[in-house]
């Protein structure tokens, strides 16, 4: 009897990982608010707060790690990079380049992959990679994912600024009016950290990823079985 050794790539799915973690932090805010409805601030909003923000941090993580993996996993993405720039290695990963100069000097130049851009960046680029139609800034999805990913790097980041001169709001005049605040807070509450720890924002991380997903794999078409798990 013979036997045949095989060694093949298993490309990981970690993005549906952390969209599921998301759906698990906003389900578990919504418990605690729904089982503290009508009481006074209290010691449960730590807990709003702790899954609330874990919320928006893994259902921004889910977006970052889908494009990763869409761009490493082979099928239509991999073969345009293929085509249209050859060696995808460098494209995506980075590398060094060496380059002649006189036929006897050679130099070298560190490239910096597509890997290190911001992820709404390669969302773009795939797009014009594929041939299709572009994302924008202005249509809602993309603003959408935008805010959700703003909001978690801000939550990573966080610096308390005790001087208001020095506080930039553009990231909460964007939330504004986007889910339903924190019933348990007072008007003098900071916004981000403590008005919108709520079940309302919790609950529009994930739909934020959602709809992003479908808004991309309308416009790319890539495996329709892969995008379609976000839901």
């Amino acid at each position: 009897m013979a036997t045949v050794a095989g060694e093949g790539k298993v490309i990981s799915n970690f993005a549906l990982t952390h969209f599921s973690a998301s759906k698990h932090f906003s389900n578990k805010t919504y418990e605690i608010e729904k089982a503290n409805a009508g009481q006074p601030f209290g010691n449960f909003w730590q807990e709003i707060s702790i899954y609330c923000a874990s919320s928006v941090m893994t259902a921004a993580a889910s977006l970052e790690a889908l494009i990763n993996e869409l761009f490493v996993a082979p099928g239509d993405l991999q073969r345009c990079v293929q085509r249209c720039v050859g060696d995808f290695d460098t494209f995506f990963w980075g590398g060094e380049v060496t380059t002649r100069r006189c036929l006897l000097f050679r130099t070298r130049k560190r490239i910096q992959g597509l890997e290190r851009e911001p992820a709404l960046e390669k969302y773009k680029r795939a797009i014009r990679l594929l041939g299709k139609p572009p994302l924008s800034r202005t249509d809602n999805e993309y603003r959408a994912a935008e805010t959700l990913i703003g909001f978690r790097n801000y939550l990573i980041h966080f610096k308390p600024l005790w001087d208001e001169s020095r506080r930039n709001d553009d990231l909460e005049q964007r939330l504004k009016g986007l889910f339903a605040l924190s019933p348990y807070v007072d008007g003098g509450a900071s916004f981000i950290e403590m008005k919108c720890m709520s079940s309302g924002c919790s609950a529009w991380a994930v739909q934020t990823v959602i709809d992003f997903v479908s808004y991309f794999g309308a416009r790319s078409g890539l495996d329709a079985k892969k995008l379609g798990a976000f839901k």
